[in-house]
């Protein structure tokens, strides 16, 4: 666009300068015409005042006679247009020479010598002036037209010019014009085709990622189904009366299959983690017994190697989610326990800062092997970032759970041997009132109350398709005291749902012919007006999406397969409230 309007201007100021050299021009041949017709006119005059005499027709020489400054006067030519200087000085010596000779005729006819007059204008030297001055002025007209025509035919040339510039100046605009929108479409396609291959990307890694869930769904099923099996049937033979022997294998298969476990869950956690759907599970627990549980489990045959210490100034009791923290302990003393197979292991426990009733911990595990070993799956002296490239999987869980709880983890070699993992987190300050009543009561949540069922009243049905899985469950809560009714299938369970009303429900998710989503569904649709009861998931599923499709069809809570008796009575106390409010419109009885 500046170039255009460059060239236009150029256009312009060119065509202003031909107008000025025309105008110019024009002013100079009608300035030559009045200076010959004037001559002519005055040449008429003298004739007609040497026959008549009269000196009224004198007036146009007086005016001419020696006038500087009259438009025809030949000096006022020669300073109109200084470029014929030659031509109009001669012009006005032959002006200046009419005069003369017109001036010596009208001398002679003044004194009376006419005669004379007649004779001077005889001679034809007048005449021959006059015809010079004409031949001068044409001249000088035919020299300004040959160059007003040189003027006009450069004019015209430079015009061509500037409209084939102008042609040239649009022509590359309206070429740059299609490659920009060449470039713009160009751009276009490819971000197109570029938002194409991410839509596709992105579509390939979640079609990956279902696929993924799908696996790690069908793994957990058919995995933790069968390990239930085991330990549940290991935990009610723990307590038969056995002889050393037989209790020394039972110890074994519990231990092995918890072990196994322990892998399996790794496994889920580190997908939930992934996806960002791992969620923490707060309430308030004893520190001290969450720490001698993990030092007892992990260290089992080396306990006399494992000392511990707890800060004064920390509460018994803390609000977070214990089963995280003792996940992290677990992974991080037990590996500790593993390299030292010589020196000691220690557990420091302090408070670093109390802030709003917001407390951060610190755990430190130091391993003082008697020879200098570095840790099990991790480089002696890593960072805190490194611990998220290792190739265990277990310190990289370990490492986002503690991120998880507000805190970070590091590892360090010791100066004097040995290695030590300083690991923070943020726990909530539990008031002294709720601190007292639940140090009271931590004791007895602890071993399966045989009178359960006289305390709570609750008429339970059991849904599972699998006979063993339903015969175990049964077993515990018959245990508890409870008389169970069971179904084998969603159709059979939501049926007896509504026949007879129960207060508590274990529903199993995966069924045949219809599986308890639907079955829960199908509960809550029927008791929307009335008390409903309570359901309780219990899958071998432990993908937090698979349990939000519960929580979103009705269901209350969840267990997880493999799960221990003592699970089952906690989940029962922890909803005896509402059991209660449910069915009897009381609070639930004292002890409970």
């Amino acid at each position: 666009m500046v170039a255009v309007t460059v060239v236009i201007y150029i256009v312009l100021d060119s065509s202003g300068l031909g107008t000025q050299h025309l105008s110019h021009s024009v002013q100079i041949t009608t300035r030559l015409n009045q200076a010959e017709n004037t001559l002519g006119e005055a040449e008429t005059e003298e004739r007609d005042y040497i026959l008549s005499g009269n000196k009224k027709l004198l007036e146009l020489y007086d005016n001419l006679s020696y006038t500087k400054n009259t438009d025809i006067n030949p000096d006022s030519l020669l300073a109109f247009m200084p470029e014929y200087a030659p031509q109009v000085n001669r012009l006005n010596q032959l002006v200046y020479d009419k005069i003369s000779f017109a001036a010596n005729i009208i001398t002679a006819v003044n004194n009376g010598k006419k005669q004379q007059a007649v004779d001077l204008l005889n001679t034809g030297r007048s005449r021959l002036l006059m015809d010079t001055i004409k031949r001068l002025i044409n001249n000088i007209q035919v020299a300004e037209n040959n160059r007003l025509n040189d003027i006009t035919a450069k004019e015209i040339s430079h015009h061509n010019n500037i409209f084939t510039l102008l042609c040239f100046g649009i022509l590359t605009c309206l070429l740059l014009l299609i490659i920009f929108y060449q470039m713009i479409l160009r751009n276009t396609r490819l971000r197109e085709k570029t938002e194409a291959d991410l839509v596709e990307a992105k579509n390939m890694a979640e079609a990956a990622n279902r696929a993924k869930t799908t696996f790690l769904t069908t793994m957990s099923q058919e995995i933790r189904t069968p390990m239930h099996d085991i330990i549940s049937t290991a935990s009610l033979l723990a307590d038969t009366i056995l002889t050393d022997e037989q209790q020394k294998y039972a110890g074994i298969i519990q231990r092995s299959s918890l072990a196994l476990l322990a892998v399996v869950n790794d496994i889920i956690d580190f997908s939930n983690i992934e996806t960002g759907r791992i969620p923490l599970e707060n309430y308030p627990f004893v520190l001290r017994d969450c720490l001698e549980e993990v030092l007892t489990t992990a260290g089992a045959d080396n306990i006399d190697k494992i000392n511990y210490r707890i800060d004064g100034s920390l509460p018994q009791l803390i609000d977070c989610d214990p089963v995280r923290l003792r996940q992290v302990l677990m992974t991080i003393t037990g590996n500790s326990i593993k390299n030292n197979t010589s020196g000691r292991v220690d557990c420091n426990v302090r408070l670093i800062l109390e802030v709003d009733n917001i407390l951060d911990i610190e755990f430190t595990i130091t391993s003082m092997p008697a020879t200098q070993e570095p840790l099990h799956g991790v480089l002696a002296g890593a960072t805190n970032d490194a611990l998220f490239g290792m190739s265990s999987i277990r310190f990289s869980i370990a490492a986002r759970l503690v991120s998880l709880m507000g805190g970070s983890l590091k590892v360090t070699t010791n100066t004097g041997g040995g290695n030590s993992i300083a690991f923070s987190i943020k726990a909530n300050k539990v008031d002294g009132k709720s601190s007292d009543k639940y140090l009271n009561r931590r004791k007895d949540i602890q071993w399966l109350d045989n009178e359960l069922a006289s305390k709570i009243p609750l008429h339970i049905l059991v849904v599972d398709d699998h006979e063993v899985n339903q015969a175990l469950l049964v077993q515990i809560l018959t245990k508890m005291g409870y008389s169970c009714k069971t179904a084998r299938n969603g159709v059979e369970a939501a049926g007896m749902a509504i026949e007879e009303k129960f207060d508590v429900v274990f529903m199993d998710i995966a069924m045949p012919v219809m599986d308890g989503i639907d079955a829960t569904k199908r509960i809550r649709e029927y008791y929307v007006h009335t008390d409903t009861p309570l359901i309780i998931g219990v899958t071998a599923n432990a993908l937090y999406s698979e349990k939000q499709k519960g929580f979103d069809a009705g269901m209350n809570d969840f267990l997880i397969k493999p799960y221990k008796p003592i699970d089952i009575q906690n989940m029962l106390k922890k909803w005896t409230a509402l059991v209660f409010k449910l069915k009897y419109d009381a609070p639930a009885p004292k002890g409970v």
